[in-house]
């Protein structure tokens, strides 16, 4: 896993193909190319999420002790029922997603969902980063409170 994530992170297609064809690996690349499939069509992939997570904040903890975090909400689908609120880190003038979680109707903008994704989001990053985080002005003064309790 470690080896596809640091290609997503580093290569500038986020393909199957693509991720195998960058694993830094003596194995054939059919292999490599198996070996992200394999990783990709992992039932169990989403209850590993926050390891991937993890890794991609360690690689960027180690690249800059500033980063620039992007957090909003997203309608799920077109109807506005399951809503993501996200986080991604602003890097070399792209976003990379390094955490997110989904809400119903019902918690969605509550301030125990934004505390329990800023506990989560804290949780991962390092205690030697400062980020800035920027976000919408669909966020409230309760959120910049949260943000100033987690130092």
């Amino acid at each position: 896993m470690p080896a596809c994530v640091n290609r997503l992170i580093t290569g500038n297609c986020a393909t199957v193909m693509s991720m195998g064809r960058g694993i830094d690996s003596k194995a054939y690349e059919k292999n490599s190319i198996k070996r992200a499939d394999s990783l990709c069509s992992n039932t169990n992939l989403s209850i590993e999420s926050y390891s991937i997570y993890g890794s991609i904040c360690k690689h960027f903890s180690r690249i800059s002790t500033r980063p620039v975090i992007l957090v909003y909400w997203s309608d799920l689908d077109k109807y506005g029922h399951p809503f993501l609120l996200r986080a991604f880190l602003a890097f070399d003038g792209r976003p990379i997603l390094f955490y997110q979680e989904v809400h119903s109707i019902k918690t969605k903008e509550k301030k125990a969902t934004h505390n329990t994704f800023l506990t989560g989001l804290k949780a991962l990053i390092s205690v030697k980063v400062i980020p800035i985080i920027v976000t919408d002005a669909g966020f409230k003064v309760p959120w910049f409170g949260q943000l100033l309790k987690l130092k």
